[in-house]
């Protein structure tokens, strides 16, 4: 997802519930303290999920990129947009 404020108010308020009830801890790469490339860094935690949730509100080319890069590895992709 792009980083901005409201999509930081969607991933607290909805994704990461979501994932915590069924059992999962949900991040944002944004989230967590690091010195790496940050494409690296998404790419890596990528390699390391079980599952990816992809927000394309907006349309972030890195979102398309991200989701289409987990496609690859045969990672389940969740997608969501906002309706307007």
């Amino acid at each position: 997802m792009k980083f901005d404020d409201e999509m930081k108010s969607v991933h607290k308020n909805a994704i990461k519930p979501a994932c915590a009830e069924c059992g999962f801890s949900a991040f944002n790469v944004a989230e967590r303290e690091h010195n790496d490339d940050i494409i690296d860094k998404i790419i890596s935690e990528i390699k390391t999920s079980h599952f990816i949730v992809a927000d394309f509100t907006g349309n972030n080319a890195g979102v398309y990129y991200e989701a289409g890069y987990a496609k690859g590895l045969g990672l389940p992709v969740i997608k969501t947009c906002k309706k307007s």
